[in-house]
Order: structure tokens, then C-alpha cells, then sequence
């Protein structure tokens, strides 16, 4: 059946509000797409922004665990270093005091920077310094008072003659060395006060130990063997042995130091310990960076577009 120009004209309409309809609910779809896909872009955005201040903090961490570590480093050779330089502050080269005004270095305790208080026991340095002193020769400060029993003893024997007790020490020196006064400047009687403190500080030397002697021992030692020095008495032999003992000495705290060394230890844990945590922090950062690239992510991200907005239903009964 022909229709009539009416209803020709009413079906156009009838398409045309349908093709209308149409382009406005594709009109709603494409703003729809584009309100998700601008909300995607932030999410994205905002993504890259968290991502990007995360690894700027596991960077910043990295980067003071760096420095700590470093600043460690600093300190354990500082502490070196200024341990030689207190151990040189206490001898001073150029002016050597008496054995009295010296100090005992060996029990003193200094405080270096960002350490405990430690007792200086050993070091090249100091072991250098003391033997130098041990061929100083000024006047010497040694009296028969810094020898015990030696004052009272003379009290009694008289001041020209070897006490009793030293006479057998004088005895097995010229034994063995020979007659070291022969070649004197002075008169025997003369030089008796200095030959009475040199045969006082091998007696000395015979009765006490290693233990029992420190850096003052051993510098009135020096005096007394140079206040016979400085008269011509051939003892060289004596200064020698003395530095021998010197050696000794500082072998012993070199020895004691081996077990003292707790606090270089305690640094050099700390520094393995920070490098561990560095290298853990480094791991994460990569496994981070790692997994936001990943293909298992990317996938997860496509599947959550594809259904945003949408029934869960689209792609299986639609």
C-alpha cells in the first residue's frame, strides 16, 4: 500500500528524532568517556606524582645513609689522627722538663670529638718522641731522695765512698764494661753524688720489673745516667740498654692495646650495618620502580578501565 505524504513526512520525523536521540546518547557516552578518561589521566598524574615523591624520599634516605657512612669513615681516621696528634702534644721536642714536671703518658686520658674517653696506649709516634728524650743531655735533676732508702743510707756510710748496696753494682759493671769512670773530669770525690745516682738507678733497674715502671721511672733513670755522662764516664752502654727498656715499656702497651680496642670496633660495626640497611633500601627502591613498569600491572590497569563506569557483565552477555 502507497503512503500518504503524512505518513512519509511523520516517519522522517520518527528517524530523524531517533537519529537525534542517538547522536545525544553518543553525545553522553563520549562525555562520559571523556569525565572517565580525565579522571584517569589525574589518577595517572597523581600516580606518577606519589611514585615520583617516593623515590625522591627512598633517594633522600639513600643519600644521608651515604653520609653517615661517610661521616663515619671521617671519624674513625679522625680519631686516628687525633690520637697522634694528643700523643705529640705531650712531647714537646724542642724543651725537655725534668722528670718531675714530665708527664706520665701512658695513664693519661684525652677526649677526641664524637668519642669516649679512652686511655693512649701505643703509637709509633710517641714511641719515637720518648726515645729522642732519652739521648737529651742537660743538666741533671736527679737527686739521692728519688732513690728509696738511698738518702739514709749515705746518712750513714758518708757521701766519699759507694754506699754499701751499690758497691756490688759498681763491681759488675767495671766486670763487664771496665773502668768506666777512669777518663773522668772531675775527682773521684767529686764525682761520687753523680757515680752514687748511677749505680742507685742500675740497682733500680735489677730490683723492679716491667710492670712496676713508667715514662717518669725511666726519664729520672736517663738523668741519673747522664749526670755521669757529662763527667766523662764512658756508660753509653747504660743509655743504650735504657732505650732497650724504653721499647719494652711501650711494647707492653702496645700489647695491652690489642685488647682495647672496643671503640674502632664499635664504629666499624655501625658502618657495616648502615651499608647493610643501604643496600636493602636500594633493593626496595628498585623493586618499586620495577613493579610500576610491570606487565601484570599494566594489564590490572587495563582490565580496571575497561570496566569502570560500565556493568560487569560487558564483554560477556553484552
Amino acid at each position: 500500500m502507497d503512503q500518504t505524504e503524512e505518513q512519509k513526512k511523520a516517519k522522517k520525523r520518527e528517524g530523524d528524532r531517533r537519529y537525534r536521540a542517538n547522536r545525544k546518547a553518543d553525545f553522553k557516552r563520549l562525555q562520559k568517556a571523556e569525565v572517565h578518561l580525565t579522571a584517569l589521566v589525574e589518577g595517572l598524574q597523581n600516580q606518577t606524582r606519589q611514585l615520583g615523591e617516593h623515590n625522591e624520599w627512598l633517594m633522600g634516605k639513600v643519600s644521608n645513609l651515604e653520609h653517615t657512612i661517610h661521616e663515619l669513615h671521617l671519624q674513625n681516621q679522625q680519631l686516628m689522627q687525633e690520637s697522634i696528634k694528643t700523643v705529640d702534644s705531650f712531647f714537646d721536642i724542642g724543651s725537655f722538663p725534668s722528670p718531675n714536671e714530665e708527664v706520665a703518658i701512658g695513664n693519661s686520658i684525652t677526649q677526641l670529638p664524637g668519642s669516649s674517653q679512652f686511655a693512649i696506649q701505643y703509637s709509633d709516634e710517641l714511641v719515637e718522641d720518648f726515645i729522642k728524650k732519652l739521648y737529651v743531655r742537660e743538666k741533671s735533676n736527679v737527686s739521692f731522695s728519688d732513690f728509696e732508702g738511698l738518702r739514709d743510707e749515705i746518712e750513714m756510710s758518708g757521701i766519699n765512698s759507694l754506699p754499701p748496696s751499690l758497691a756490688p753494682i759498681d763491681t759488675s759493671i767495671k766486670e763487664i764494661y771496665g773502668d768506666f769512670a777512669a777518663d773522668g773530669t772531675q775527682s773521684s770525690c767529686t764525682a761520687m753524688p753523680s757515680h752514687i745516682v748511677f749505680c742507685a738507678a742500675i740497682k733500680e733497674m735489677q730490683n723492679l720489673s716491667l710492670q712496676q715502671i713508667d715514662e717518669r721511672k725511666i726519664l729520672l733513670w736517663r738523668d741519673a745516667i747522664n749526670s755521669v755522662l757529662n763527667i766523662n764516664f764512658k756508660v753509653e752502654f747504660a743509655i743504650e740498654h735504657l732505650k732497650q727498656i724504653a721499647r719494652a715499656y711501650f711494647g707492653l702497651k702496645a700489647l695491652s692495646e690489642q685488647d682495647n680496642v672496643s671503640e674502632l670496633w664499635d664504629i666499624r660495626k655501625r658502618i657495616s650495618e648502615l651499608e647493610i640497611e643501604k643496600r636493602d633500601l636500594e633493593g626496595k627502591y628498585a623493586e618499586r620502580v620495577e613493579e610500576r613498569s610491570s606487565e601484570i600491572r599494566k594489564q590490572c590497569v587495563r582490565a580496571a578501565e575497561y570496566f569502570d563506569g560500565y556493568s560487569l557483565c560487558v564483554g560477556l552477555l553484552y
